[in-house]
């Protein structure tokens, strides 16, 4: 069970080390001392032996009296052991030399010696004929002392055997056997430790590795392989919890694509709902506002003219709020990407104050603007985002401006690094905000509701919502300072891109609106499942073209272009095709109609659609249509497109000519004729009603 334990492998792997240097310290410490002692102590016991054998066999060579035999086995005996006996010798009564292994000193008093002699211990064992012996202090030296006796001829003799014994080799040969054990034993453990050591890196490193490699497969959200780390030390535990971790994490990930797919989904159904929100607002509003204009212009009584600007008034403040509702949406959804063009600076600010100059005239209050810096300078910026904030702002501060004026105030710096600082204010005289209620402004729904004039303010509260978000994409940096009944100033920073006023010069000539007034010899159909838009748009082409007719659907728009291919029907000019129809939508219906012929790929085949949602005119003109319009259709927007398409084709004498040719043709194929008087608006104008 301790084996399963990492920390204690990796110690296993270091004990072995760390018991070689416990041995190896015990041995210096400890061991050396000890061992060193009792190598002492078996040269004194084999010293004590020695002794004995040399008592015996100098009492007989002396008992000879054979001086040169003695003296020859002393240096012998000494030769044999030179490095264990340095001396050897024998002394008499009187503690002199009598012989030596070292002639040199035969004749001297034992006090005379080279080293130490106990005379007490000399004198004792001459007298008891035993052996003593001692250590030399601080040496590893040895005295020994043998009593002889024996019978000369002088009668009996007593005398002394002494040597010298030097302990120091044999205690080192004993330290060297017990060092070469210790050197085996240490260079053991240290090589298993190492082996072991490495062999545990190994495995440790392999299944760190595994480890490792499971976490990266976690993090990246992929599925984790087989990884086999068996056991039940840590590492394991880790890699079955890391297991258990990525396969939660594959059901919380399951889980969540589920989720993610559903909010696609969703998004998906909302953006589809949107789109068709907007086609099914937009419809209705496009008779509706089209034939208020057409009203306009034909009939001038005071009452009429009076109710119909009041309707289309409202139908238009319809529009906005549709818009508005959709642009939230869209901004809120982030599908609304930035389209910066090159504008200039004055152009912009001029275009912003004219769409803002009737309402502003209708409420009794000046509209102005103001420049700092030079207002040719022309820039690169989303100017649809961009003046859609400033248009809300300036409506904002028209309704709560009872008198005096509202100003655009347009401030450009000196090109820094990659663009210019410019500076939007819009000031007006109006009511004010309380400061407390200034971080309300831009909350959505939300509408700072003080007592004064409050019955003249009502409104959606979406403007400004709108404004913080396009705010938020495009980097604006939005202040709001305000005096309660002085007026309010909210300013616009931001940076620009530089421009090319070549760009800017095309851009502006493109969104310049001319109509020619003409009206060309052409034939025009148009394909609408709404029979009033198909009322509204023949009004409008009967201006412009000799022929014109409608149809329902895109089925029916198909089989007449079959019929046309064949020569059974006459050839049309252009096509104007609503998008969004049941059965055969128009896309469809222009992909069948350009594939029967290659004479129609050419064919203009003009989209008109509600769907304003950013994108859709790409798509459509990728899908092959010619051209884009959108609805509610703007008139002299529909006249300048058509002016575009029918240049080619021969313009009519006169008026008269035009209306006969009209006449004829809408008796043939329109399926609902426009109303010729004012009874018949009206009950036009209640059915639009009746159908928003």
């Amino acid at each position: 069970m301790l084996l399963n334990n990492v920390s204690l492998k990796l110690f296993l792997s270091m004990g072995f080390v760390v018991i070689a240097l416990v041995v190896l310290v015990s041995y210096y410490f400890v061991a050396l001392p000890v061992g060193y002692e009792a190598s002492i102590r078996n040269a004194e016991a084999s010293f004590s032996r020695k002794l004995a054998t040399f008592q015996v066999r100098y009492n007989n060579l002396l008992s000879t009296e054979n001086v040169i035999a003695v003296n020859q086995d002393l240096l012998m005996t000494a030769q044999e052991d030179s490095e264990a006996i340095p001396y050897i010798m024998i002394l008499d009564d009187k503690n002199v030399v009598l012989y030596s292994s070292d002639m040199s000193v035969v004749g001297f008093s034992a006090n005379e010696l080279s080293f130490p002699v106990n005379v007490k211990q000399n004198n004792r064992a001459r007298s008891s004929g035993l052996i003593y012996f001692e250590r030399i202090a601080g040496t590893h030296r040895l005295v020994g002392y043998a009593g002889i006796s024996y019978y000369s001829e002088r009668g009996p003799q007593q005398n002394t055997l002494l040597v010298l014994l030097d302990a120091t080799p044999a205690a080192e040969q004993s330290l060297t056997v017990a060092f070469s054990t210790l050197v085996i034993v240490f260079t053991a453990l240290l090589f298993m430790g190492a082996l072991y050591g490495i062999l545990l890196h190994f495995k440790i490193h392999e299944r760190v590795q595994s480890l490792l490699l499971m976490a990266r497969e976690i993090g990246r959200s992929t599925k984790v392989g087989e990884h086999q780390i068996t056991g039940k030390d840590e590492l394991a535990q880790i890699a079955q919890e890391l297991e258990h971790m990525a396969s939660l994490l594959s059901l919380r990930e399951g889980h969540l694509q589920s989720m993610r797919f559903q909010a696609e989904q969703v998004s998906e159904n909302k953006s589809r709902f949107l789109s068709t929100m907007s086609h099914e607002i937009r419809t209705p509003l496009t008779g509706l506002i089209g034939f208020l204009e057409l009203a306009l212009g034909k009939y001038k009584e005071d009452d009429s003219d009076n109710y119909l600007e009041i309707s289309l008034q409202s139908a238009n403040s319809l529009l906005v709020l549709v818009n508005e509702i959709l642009d939230l949406s869209r901004l809120e959804n982030n599908r609304v990407t930035l389209d910066p063009v090159d504008v200039n600076l004055r152009d912009f600010v001029m275009s912003v104050i004219a769409g803002q100059a009737a309402f502003a005239k209708q409420r009794g209050l000046d509209l102005t603007c103001e420049f700092i810096g030079d207002p040719s300078t022309t820039v690169k910026m989303d100017t649809k985002l961009l003046g859609q904030v400033l248009l809300n702002l300036i409506s904002n501060a028209l309704k709560f401006t009872q008198k005096g004026k509202v100003l655009l105030k347009a401030s450009v710096g000196d090109f820094v690094n990659d663009g210019y600082p410019l500076t939007l204010q819009v000031i007006d005289t109006g009511i004010g905000i309380p400061e407390s209620q200034i971080p309300r402004l831009f909350n959505r729904y939300e509408q700072i509701d003080e007592d004064q004039g409050k019955a003249s303010h009502f409104g959606t509260g979406l403007g400004l919502s709108i404004v913080k978000e396009i705010s938020r994409l495009m980097q604006i940096h939005v202040d709001v300072k305000s005096q309660q009944g002085a007026g309010t100033k909210v300013t616009l920073t931001l940076n620009v891109a530089e421009g090319s006023p070549e760009q800017a010069a095309k851009a502006q000539k493109r969104t310049h609106v001319e109509t020619s007034g003409d009206c060309y010899q052409a034939r025009v159909m148009i394909v609408d499942d709404n029979h009033i838009n198909r009322m509204l748009m023949t009004e409008l082409v009967v201006r412009k073209a000799s022929d014109v007719f409608a149809l329902e659907s895109g089925e029916l728009a198909v089989d007449y272009m079959k019929a046309v291919k064949m020569g059974e029907a006459k050839p049309v000019d252009i096509i104007l095709m609503d998008i969004n129809m049941p059965g055969q939508n128009g896309d469809e219906a222009q992909r069948e109609i350009r594939a029967l012929d290659p004479r129609f790929k050419e064919l203009p085949i003009i989209a008109v659609t509600a769907n304003t949602i950013k994108g859709a005119r790409e798509k459509l003109l990728a899908a092959g249509m010619t051209d884009f319009i959108s609805k509610p259709i703007k008139h002299d927007a529909f006249d300048a497109k058509l002016d575009i398409f029918l240049a080619g084709h021969k313009v009519l004498a006169t008026h008269e000519m035009k209306q006969s040719n009209q006449t004829e043709a809408k008796e043939k194929l329109i399926d609902a004729k426009p109303p010729q008087n004012l009874k018949d608006k009206e009950d036009l104008l209640s059915d639009l009603l009746d159908e928003l």
